[in-house]
């Protein structure tokens, strides 16, 4: 597979988690550079709404790891947080 090639259309995360290419769009760099930025859509873990990441034509573990809707952005990391053990001292 070349760089050449288009984008699959569909990945899978690591964790199971499908993602759809569903589109790309130009994107003008810092430096001024133009380059192509593909959208993948996936669903939200807490509601299932749909939510777009935007990522590389083969998209990094990086831009896959977003697994939730921007109205649940932040809530796994709270929710996965260890609850805090009180102990007594004597």
């Amino acid at each position: 597979m070349s760089a050449s090639d288009p984008p699959p259309t569909v990945v899978t995360s690591g964790d199971g988690r499908v993602f759809e290419h569903v589109g790309s769009r130009p994107h003008t760099r810092w430096d001024g550079t133009q380059v192509l930025v593909h959208l993948w859509r996936s669903h939200c873990v807490l509601c299932g709404e749909p939510y777009e990441v935007t990522g590389t034509a083969r998209p990094s573990r990086g831009s896959l790891g977003v697994i939730t809707c921007r109205e649940h952005r932040g809530m796994v990391r709270r929710l996965r947080r260890p609850a805090v053990s009180l102990r007594a001292t004597v």
